[in-house]
């Protein structure tokens, strides 16, 4: 590999990069250019090299220079610092958009706090008991209607007698009712977890007026 030849012009340029209220990331970025195994390369061998460059990390941003003809050493730890103040900014914009996001999010929360608890109640007691519980009586119905009659049965009651009066039970519009609950009670708790989820703005509309209110049953 051939050193670029230091001209008196471009050392005076190295040394006006890091003047005294130079930052510690700027003589950073100074030192890892000077040292750079890559940037010290002749442009012959750097074009030659720029392919495997790519996936190298800063070493890409040395080959895209060159490629560009920036090929002084002063050109090269200027575009670096340049490049390093873009990447800078984004991230310092894209922190300060973050902080301000989870303040505004927390804020938000706190805000609906009693609703986001009670719709956490609801969710809870829907999903552990009110809606397990529809979901077995309803499969077995057809069973609890055969236990029934064998005990009317039992104890001397005829099927003529059990059908006539209509005895067993549960009836078949008490199916009919689970299973419109069911269905009521699966709605409301994808209306609450929806409005759980739609954070930070957590949208009451997506809510029916009394699915925070309603008891679960």
């Amino acid at each position: 590999m051939v050193p670029f030849n230091h001209t008196k012009k471009s050392m005076t340029d190295l040394l006006e990069i890091l003047s005294a209220d130079a930052s510690d990331a700027q003589a950073t970025f100074f030192a890892m250019a000077r040292n750079d195994a890559c940037m010290r390369a002749a442009k012959s061998v750097l074009e030659a090299q720029a392919a495997a460059l790519k996936a190298s990390g800063p070493a890409h941003l040395l080959a895209e220079f060159i490629q560009r003809e920036v090929t002084s050493e002063a050109n090269v730890l200027a575009a670096l610092i340049a490049e390093m103040s873009r990447l800078q900014k984004q991230a310092n914009d894209a922190r300060i958009g973050s902080a301000a996001l989870e303040d505004f999010y927390k804020s938000q929360r706190a805000l609906f706090s009693k609703e986001l608890v009670t719709a956490g109640r609801v969710a809870l007691a829907l999903t552990s008991d009110a809606i397990p519980q529809l979901a077995r009586r309803i499969d077995r119905f057809d069973a609890d209607r055969a236990a029934h009659r064998e005990r009317l049965l039992g104890v001397g009651i005829s099927d003529a007698e059990i059908d006539a009066a209509d005895l067993i039970k549960p009836r078949i519009e008490d199916r009919d009712a689970w299973i419109v609950h069911l269905q009521e009670c699966r709605a409301r708790h994808a209306r609450v977890d929806a409005f759980a989820n739609s954070g930070p703005l957590f949208d009451m509309a997506l809510l029916h007026d009394d699915d925070l209110i309603r008891p679960v049953c």
